[in-house]
């Protein structure tokens, strides 16, 4: 389980994961700010903790990250919110910056699955 205190941890794991996988450090960076963001609301607003799953290969990063909270309200979207909204901006963020975000949201919590692959030369 991961609460607040482990988030450095957990960007770390990313980063291993990712070098491991030969992505340019500028998609590293990327992927490692979307976990962050999905892993910080899943700990901020699903019960204070969340399991993370890093997964690689020189394929691909994968990213799983589940909370047991209520899920996530409705009308929140992955869009971007207006410009005078002071927050709702994380799973926004997230889906810029990574290849692939899928959401599975219920009454017993939300799972994230987020991935990156090098780019194709």
């Amino acid at each position: 389980m991961v609460t607040a205190a482990d988030l450095a941890a957990v960007r770390h794991q990313v980063i291993e994961a990712a070098d491991r996988a030969g992505l340019p450090l500028e998609v590293v960076t990327r992927f490692t700010l979307a976990v962050n963001e999905v892993v910080t609301n899943a700990v901020v607003h699903g019960g204070g903790f969340a399991s993370v799953t890093v997964t690689g290969d020189r394929q691909r990063v994968v990213v799983e990250v589940r909370d047991h909270g209520n899920g996530i309200p409705e009308g929140v979207t992955t869009d971007l919110p207006p410009p005078e909204q002071t927050h709702g901006r994380g799973l926004w963020l997230a889906r810029q910056l990574c290849d692939d975000l899928t959401i599975h949201s219920d009454g017993g919590g939300t799972l994230v699955r987020l991935s990156t692959s090098p780019p194709v030369a």
